[in-house]
């Protein structure tokens, strides 16, 4: 699917993911941004490697792929409660609640296309635009989350069942 003709119709709510932090861009926040890019860049990396390439793996070799999608993705969320005290409690619910809908969205990408990459791409435009971000708003993060969360819903509802049926 990652070179198919349907891969750009099937993965088009996957580009909408890190437009949702594109309001950050507006916010007047100072940043450097070649320890943005570099700092987006390991941190995607890595936390891809970690939660679709390992854990999904890991998981399914015990279960089987819709449990490993689900079961990273609350992983995924969770790890976002690390940001406790950082921003008022409905951000962080907010964020942990936009990890989950892309952690859905990027194991479904994950393993209908076979490879980890395209996920790493949207996450480091995803991390990128969010280092903008000066202070929290509430409706962009709302909103987003709203974004996500249907993107999630297509992805494992839609392209999942779609691509079964292709098989």
């Amino acid at each position: 699917m990652w070179e198919g003709e349907y891969f750009l119709q099937t993965n088009f709510f996957l580009f909408l993911v890190p437009l949702v932090n594109l309001p950050y861009l507006f916010s007047g926040a100072k940043i450097n941004i070649v320890l943005a890019l570099i700092s987006s860049v390991f941190i995607s990396i890595m936390e891809e490697l970690i939660f679709r390439s390992f854990l999904c793996r890991s998981i399914e070799q015990i279960s089987n792929q819709n449990k490993a999608i689900i079961f990273s993705s609350v992983l995924f969320g969770c790890l976002h409660l690390l940001n406790i005290g950082k921003y008022p409690l409905v951000f962080i619910l907010l964020q942990v609640t936009y990890a989950f809908a892309t952690g859905i969205a990027f194991s479904v990408v994950f393993y209908e296309c076979k490879s980890v990459l395209p996920c790493i791409l949207v996450h480091i435009a995803v991390d990128l635009l969010g280092a903008f971000e000066a202070e929290p708003i509430l409706i962009a993060d709302i909103v987003g989350t709203v974004v996500c969360s249907f993107c999630a819903l297509y992805f494992y509802c839609f392209v999942r069942n779609r691509c079964k049926s292709e098989t």
